[in-house]
């Protein structure tokens, strides 16, 4: 097993997580509003890239950014106002109009309009929040991970059962606070909890749970573990900037989330690759790149020196009298043509349609223990000159 400190990730050749035990420790910061008003001082180089800006940014973003602070003196005033901006400027969440409109995918251009029609999902708002950040100087990144999901309750030595599933996938923006580090902001509508260091104290009834989420995939028992409202949920008092906390529901919440990671790294990119399908030219390479992982992640053997007609040769034999044969097939020959003439907007049409053929009789021939093993531990992550060799099933 290894550990990748940079994006908090366990990674494992030839292994699996069963029988695995891990330790655990957090540091939750517990920032108040008056400490984050007072912080400043040195911003580290490794923080200081956090400030990078694409070149060509539509001006929207900057001209947004300016307008949402306007008025605010410290680096905190404008981080709450940029929350507050997407909270109430009549923006809503939705994972459609992104969609039906055309904007949905990654880049500036895509936050610009994002911007102007106020409609989107959580990464949408991150994102937007996060370079909006960055225009007026204050190092920014985006958090990629779950809500708190549901729980049927438990006690300080014992944590309880917790529910987290797909609809719980959830973004947000943290800014970086000198002196303090990195800090979480909600600016997603209808998801995640405001974080209460951004809200004024007087809205805040001592000792009083903080509210929850207005998401409807969150229970009405949930633990308070969001990573945008800290505050309360060990127990810690909010005296000093920085403590360690230790629980056993915190332990057992960042042990299943490492356990998931690669789970939800691997569904995000046969996320983003689906929505890129009809978005760029020669989308046949990319159905081709999914199609490749998921039979990795499958356990087919997957040779780069392996050409695509002979791939596809072994994926159709396996998936013989299913929709998946002829839709195999039909992928082959848009991939041959981009690949030896020039790549047409028009050939991807039908992309989306015959790939998701293809992966639900791949799937399906698989069986179930191999799916659960697809899932939670997705082999194509790695490149595959770095995993052990696997069955060359299906061939001649």
């Amino acid at each position: 097993m290894s550990w990748d400190p940079d994006d908090l990730t366990i990674g494992g050749v030839n292994t699996s997580t069963q029988g695995q035990n891990y330790t655990a420790t957090s540091l939750v910061l517990q920032p108040t509003a008056a400490q984050l008003q007072a912080a400043g001082g040195f911003v580290p180089a490794s923080v200081q890239r956090d400030l990078f800006l694409p070149p060509n940014l539509p001006s929207i973003i900057t001209t947004s950014a300016l307008a949402a602070t306007k008025g605010s003196v410290s680096e905190y005033d404008k981080a709450v106002a940029l929350q507050d901006y997407f909270r109430d400027n009549d923006f809503v969440y939705s994972t459609q109009t992104p969609l039906k409109q055309g904007y949905d995918g990654d880049g500036a251009q895509v936050i610009a309009r994002f911007l102007e029609v106020k409609s989107g999902y959580c990464v949408h708002f991150a994102s937007a929040m996060a370079l909006m950040a960055r225009t007026i100087g204050i190092p920014s990144r985006v958090a990629e991970g779950y809500l708190p999901g549901a729980t049927n309750g438990g006690t300080a030595n014992n944590p309880g059962q917790y529910t987290v599933t797909s609809d719980d996938l959830h973004a947000w923006p943290e800014l970086y606070f000198a002196g303090v580090g990195w800090v979480a902001f909600e600016p997603t509508v209808g998801r995640g909890t405001i974080p209460s260091y951004t809200r004024p104290e007087s809205q805040i009834a001592p000792n009083a749970p903080a509210p929850q989420s207005s998401s409807t995939s969150q229970a009405q028992r949930l633990v308070p573990t969001d990573p945008a409202n800290q505050r309360g949920a060990t127990g810690v008092t909010a005296s000093a900037p920085l403590q360690p906390v230790l629980s056993g529901a915190g332990v057992a919440l960042l042990i299943v989330a490492l356990l998931l990671t690669p789970a939800v790294l691997r569904r995000i990119r046969r996320r983003n690759r689906l929505r890129r399908l009809t978005d760029e030219w020669g989308g046949a390479s990319v159905a081709w790149d999914e199609l490749r992982d998921t039979a990795r992640d499958l356990g087919w053997a997957v040779p780069d020196t392996e050409t695509p007609r002979v791939f596809a040769g072994r994926i159709a034999e396996a998936v013989a009298d299913t929709p998946g044969h002829d839709a195999v097939l039909r992928l082959l020959a848009v991939r041959e043509r981009d690949a030896f003439g020039p790549p047409t907007r028009a050939t991807a049409v039908g992309l989306a349609d015959d790939l998701e053929r293809v992966l639900t009789a791949l799937e399906a021939q698989a069986g179930r223990a191999l799916r659960l093993k697809a899932a939670l531990i997705p082999v194509s992550l790695i490149p595959p000159t770095w995993t052990p060799a696997q069955s060359a099933r299906g061939s001649a």
